[in-house]
């Protein structure tokens, strides 16, 4: 049996699905027998290009059209449909890219039509052609003879020399939209006499990015399991990160809880085994998160409404630009998983600088692939056989007796507080890591701003050492101990000042190195 996507391939212009204006053109030109000589379609695939050249021939050879339609029921319709109609010339430019082969299809132009009205050639892929290629085809796709149409047909335009461009009327096939997809699989669904749940037609639908033979290649794929399709089956047939996943990743990343990043990664890993799919995934929240935020718009979800309220829309956009570094990256390291593991971690840290990390409460944590009950509920995920539920961190809270009388809740520090109470940092610190503990003592104490404490460091590797992941829980659990509540040290670059020597230190030195005396 044929695939889902050329059975239901469409023959004439009304069975054209969306691609409105350019049906509209088109058919325009065929009620008034006036093509163009040239065409060029582009778009990303499954868009309908080939297909519409298809209909365009076939409309404009069919000897009993009606308003621009062909009647499908003609010979010569019939040919089309068996594939044998000879004035229908179609060439795979992707493995017939040299001159010799636009040469031998140069020859056959100056034939006359043999059984229809026009001679149609359709190129795809045309934008394989090589250079020499174009140019041999170039005075010809300006001035072909009488009745005789080219369609190129590319999904790269960029790479069509423009000299091809400014001889051919151009059109510019846009993605299809979910709701154009999700009735169009509706009327393959009634027609094929099969049923599917409306989140499985959504999911196909939102998957398929616009492309309309993906969405069918998919439908297909989804009605070989069989009858009584579930949402969690098609997820995980076309690699589908579920939404509660993600919300608990980004719920790790904006607590700072750097602890349960690398496990809760690796499980991803485990489960999905296109992790990249998993970045991708991820990505398209953010940027569902984002419109939301800037729009001021209600999802249908509420789970998204309250994840949109995680982020200002400045962290969203550097936490954006991170994952999307990730998604770049992941096929040149040698575990798919590193670049968003690594992604994740920075964009916690970002975070962990904050006072307990956001202002908000963080989302409660959902094991890999299993739904996470709304806060509201039970307050935390249900933890399956396969996987451990991965607690956040409690958020630190300071002591009464610490917070400033109108203060906000978080310990507000002074230079004098910070100067008498830094030996004791660094006599604890000494019994649990002596080299940070000696490094600390070096490093002169710059500013003093809220619960921040500026400290100078001459060297990059000295600020990595302060700034690494596990120094830095280190050092803010004595901290907390000393001050009382939740401090954090920020290293910054300072330059050695060197101090002036007088005339006469000079001399006296001089004198030491060379055992000499001064002479009146």
């Amino acid at each position: 049996m044929p695939a889902l996507y050329r059975t239901y391939r469409p023959k004439t212009f009304k069975d054209v699905v969306g691609q409105s204006y350019i049906v509209r053109a088109l058919r325009n030109a065929v009620i008034a027998d006036k093509p163009a000589h040239a065409y060029l379609f582009c778009g990303g695939r499954g868009l309908g290009k080939t297909t519409l050249a298809r209909v365009l021939a076939r409309a404009l050879n069919c000897p009993n059209k009606q308003k621009g339609e062909a009647c499908l029921t003609c010979p010569i319709c019939i040919q089309f449909d068996k594939g044998t109609f000879l004035d229908l010339v179609e060439v795979d430019a992707a493995s017939n890219t040299g001159v010799d082969n636009v040469r031998s299809l140069i020859d056959t132009i100056h034939f006359q039509p043999t059984s229809g009205t026009y001679k149609v050639y359709i190129i795809d892929e045309a934008h394989m052609l090589s250079k020499g290629a174009w140019n041999a085809l170039l005075k010809t796709l300006e001035e072909p003879p009488v009745n005789t149409v080219f369609i190129l047909a590319t999904t790269e335009a960029g790479k069509v020399p423009a000299t091809i461009n400014s001889r051919a009327q151009r059109f510019d096939f846009p993605k299809f939209s979910a709701e154009e997809i999700g009735a169009h699989i509706g009327t393959v669904l009634a027609q094929e006499q099969a049923h599917l749940s409306e989140p499985v037609v959504a999911l196909i639908a939102k998957a398929a990015n616009g492309g309309m033979r993906d969405a069918l290649t998919m439908l297909d794929q989804i009605l070989s399991l069989g009858p009584g399709v579930e949402l969690a089956d098609a997820e995980q047939l076309f690699g589908v990160t579920d939404e509660e996943t993600l919300l608990t990743l980004l719920g790790f990343v904006r607590t700072g809880n750097t602890q349960a990043l690398p496990g809760y990664i690796d499980r991803l890993a485990a489960r999905y085994p296109d992790i990249t799919a998993v970045n991708r995934d991820l990505l398209e929240l953010l940027r569902a998160l984002l419109s939301i935020q800037v729009q001021a718009s209600t999802p249908e979800s509420p789970r998204l409404a309250e994840a949109a309220a995680w982020f200002s829309e400045s962290d969203m956009l550097f936490v954006m630009r991170q994952f999307l570094r990730s998604y770049k990256e992941a096929g040149a390291t040698p575990r798919a998983e590193l670049p968003l593991l690594i992604a994740s971690l920075e964009a916690a840290l970002k975070f962990q600088d904050r006072p307990g990390g956001s202002a908000q409460s963080a989302p409660p944590s959902a094991p890999v692939g299993q739904k996470a009950p709304h806060p509201s509920s039970t307050g935390r995920g249900v933890e399956p056989a396969a996987f451990e539920t991965l607690k956040l961190h409690p958020v630190q809270t300071v002591p009464a007796s610490q917070v400033p009388e109108g203060g906000s809740g978080t310990l507000v520090l002074n230079r004098e507080l910070v100067d008498g109470l830094w030996h004791e940092v660094t006599q604890r610190l000494k019994t649990e890591n002596g080299p940070l503990s000696t490094l600390l003592k070096n490093s002169p104490i710059c500013d003093v701003e809220a619960n921040c404490i500026t400290v100078g460091v001459k060297y990059l590797f000295h600020k990595e050492q302060l700034e690494s992941v596990k120094n830095r829980q280190l050092l803010a659990s004595i901290l907390e101990k000393v001050f009382g509540g939740t401090v954090r040290v920020k290293a910054e670059f300072v330059e050695k000042v060197e101090e002036p020597v007088s005339t006469a230190q000079t001399l006296s030195d001089a004198l030491k190195v060379f055992s000499g005396e001064l002479v009146e």
